[in-house]
């Protein structure tokens, strides 16, 4: 007889740890707080540890927590699979993946066409990602490329997906003057995304970033599209601007700051499933064009 924990108790932890508060997860399933609550907690008592931290209403895993949830993730993922399968006659397999809006919008979707013809029976989900990579929740794997802010994440759960290279763009008819180690720039685009970008291209280059104003805009894609219009120079990593170097709308001022690795995906599980392992592969082998 298999000792294992109620169902219900399950979806709602893993419904609670992927949307980080009880009342988004009584919400999404259709239960009280109060019901979630108690299915969480007869779960630590089953399990003889907190799964949570609890800072007010918003919820951390701890370390069993995590445990339990990457194993949870996996389960209820391979039933859904299996189910749907069953019920279609044919495998259907869906593999969520947790990015930013501008890189799902201008590096992955467009790319994705390319994955359906080699695997038309996966389904290929996005989650735009509110917060770091790491802390992603309910997604099969989450991509992390921004090296200036944030460290390599590490873990056998981490899988090198490419080179980052962080590059100052800007309209071929816009002037940039570069004496030393310094660049004078009439304005610099900033996303209030990433405010200290600029800084960190700064600290890990050694050169002087000099603007007479800056324009602050809501998202690296604003950012990009004002350097189109040629009102400013934007910072941004190279894949994200792929089309625009590729037909001259931008062109690029070395020095350039490069990490090899740099571009990583963080998977939910240790083991990931099969078709997970080929669409990091194909991932991998998605590179970006030359400079």
């Amino acid at each position: 007889m298999r000792q294992l924990p109620p169902m219900s108790s399950l979806r709602s932890f893993e419904a609670a740890a992927r949307l980080g508060t009880m009342t988004a997860a009584a919400s999404e399933l259709g239960r009280t707080h109060g019901a979630i609550s108690r299915q969480i907690a007869q779960l630590e008592q089953a399990t003889g540890q907190p799964l949570f931290h609890r800072a007010g209403v918003s919820l951390k895993l701890t370390p069993a927590g995590s445990d339990l949830f990457a194993v949870t993730v996996e389960a209820l993922d391979r039933l859904e699979q299996s189910f749907t399968s069953i019920r279609g006659g044919r495998q259907n397999q869906v593999i969520t993946v947790g990015c930013g809006s501008t890189f799902a919008s201008r590096w992955l979707i467009p790319r994705l066409p390319r994955f359906y013809e080699l695997h038309p029976n996966v389904t290929v989900k996005i989650d735009v990602l509110k917060r770091f990579a790491s802390e992603a929740r309910g997604v099969s794997i989450a991509t992390s490329w921004d090296r200036l802010s944030y460290p390599v994440p590490e873990g056998p759960n981490v899988y090198v997906l490419g080179d980052v290279e962080f590059v100052i763009a800007g309209h071929p008819q816009l002037d940039l003057e570069v004496s030393g180690k310094a660049f004078y720039m009439p304005t610099r685009l900033r996303s209030l995304t990433s405010l200290h970008h600029w800084e960190a291209f700064e600290q890990k280059t050694g050169f002087a970033i000099y603007a007479e104003t800056t324009m602050d805009f809501a998202n690296t894609q604003q950012c990009i599209d004002a350097a189109v219009a040629g009102l400013g120079f934007v910072l941004v990593e190279a894949r994200l601007i792929e089309d625009e170097l590729k037909t001259g709308r931008l062109i690029v001022h070395p020095p350039s700051w490069r990490m090899p690795g740099g571009f990583v995906g963080i998977t939910a599980v240790q083991t990931p499933p099969s078709m997970l392992r080929k669409f990091i592969g194909w991932l991998v082998a998605q590179r970006p064009v030359p400079q």
